[in-house]
């Protein structure tokens, strides 16, 4: 967590000394799915709805090219119906997505590193109680009724889109997580997701987009 408030600080210093630099807010709506993998079985649950939001900045580093770093919070997870039973995972997680585009006009399009850290979260299956899901990395050995998970989710993501002169921007993004979550030495479990929105840039006559 606290490499994550560093990045995050970080990146707000860069931005507040660069004079072209824009910064605003964005709401996305994301499809977000896991895949799990064990004992040599790949198990691909169906997507779940969730939401992103939170702030970005974007700071021109040349006259086509510009840094766009973001901070959210994003809803990961997945569900799955079998026979009959549903069940779901739904994780809350504070994200950095460091992206570097290329803009033309209105026009960006590019991609970068993201990290993210788990905050919260639930597990759901009809007919039962539900199960909190505790981000500490130790083992699901049955010891307790939590789901454990590994709280750190590094990944890359891909990111485009356009902006008005009027600072109004709409994006769509691809975000996959390279991090295995699952604690438990015989299971891997990877987050990804697919999202779209829309946002603000104050200063939105600058001539970087989002």
């Amino acid at each position: 967590m606290k490499k994550i408030l560093l990045v995050a600080v970080l990146s707000a210093a860069i931005v507040t000394v660069n004079a072209q630099a824009t910064f605003g807010l964005h709401l996305d709506g994301v499809s977000s799915n896991m895949e799990y993998k064990a004992s040599g079985f790949t198990i691909k649950p169906d997507s779940k709805i969730g939401w992103k939001v939170g702030a970005v900045a974007n700071l021109p580093l040349a006259a086509t090219f510009a840094f766009m770093p973001q901070l959210n919070l994003v809803s990961k997870g997945a569900k799955m119906d079998n026979s009959g039973t549903t069940s779901s995972t739904n994780l809350t997680y504070v994200e950095v997505p460091l992206n570097f585009v290329y803009t033309s006009g209105g026009f960006f399009g590019g991609f970068g590193p993201s990290v993210a850290f788990g905050v919260g979260g639930k597990s759901k299956e009809s007919g039962s109680p539900d199960v909190t899901v505790k981000f500490d990395g130790k083992a699901n050995d049955g010891s307790d009724e939590n789901l454990h998970l590994k709280a750190l989710d590094f990944g890359g993501q891909v990111i485009a889109g356009y902006k008005l002169s009027s600072g109004l921007f709409f994006n769509v993004h691809y975000n996959l997580g390279f991090s295995n979550i699952s604690p438990d030495a015989d299971v891997s479990a990877k987050n990804n997701y697919f999202g779209f929105g829309v946002g603000y840039l104050f200063g939105g006559t600058a001539k970087a987009s989002k």
